[in-house]
């Protein structure tokens, strides 16, 4: 990840993409977030956190609950910092245009 500086612990522990690492490699003791902090100085901060059966539990729950949104059409828009970053924002800005060009629809 990139950019931000000082991550709390609760944003370590509660981000998806850490539980999605613990599934793709579930025997790993530990899953870790390393950031490159851009700053006046750069530097590197690494965040360690463990995940539980029940956290991934959850995670797999929540992801079967957002995959039955998508199949029904139904996107929530999520405004943050990510959206720059998602494939998905041109249907957020009703850019029917660009979302033509850069999506598949799957059949």
């Amino acid at each position: 990840m990139e950019g931000k500086a000082d991550y709390k612990d609760y944003e370590v522990s509660l981000l998806d993409q850490l539980t999605a690492y613990q599934l793709a490699e579930p025997d790993i003791e530990q899953v870790d977030l390393c950031a490159l902090v851009k700053a006046k100085a750069p530097r590197i901060e690494w965040h360690s956190t463990q995940r539980t059966p029940e956290q991934v539990m959850e995670y797999l729950k929540k992801a079967e609950l957002v995959a039955g949104q998508i199949e029904q059409g139904k996107f929530y828009k999520q405004p943050s910092k990510w959206y720059r970053q998602c494939e998905f924002l041109p249907v957020c800005t009703g850019n029917e245009r660009e979302a033509r060009e850069t999506l598949v629809k799957l059949a």
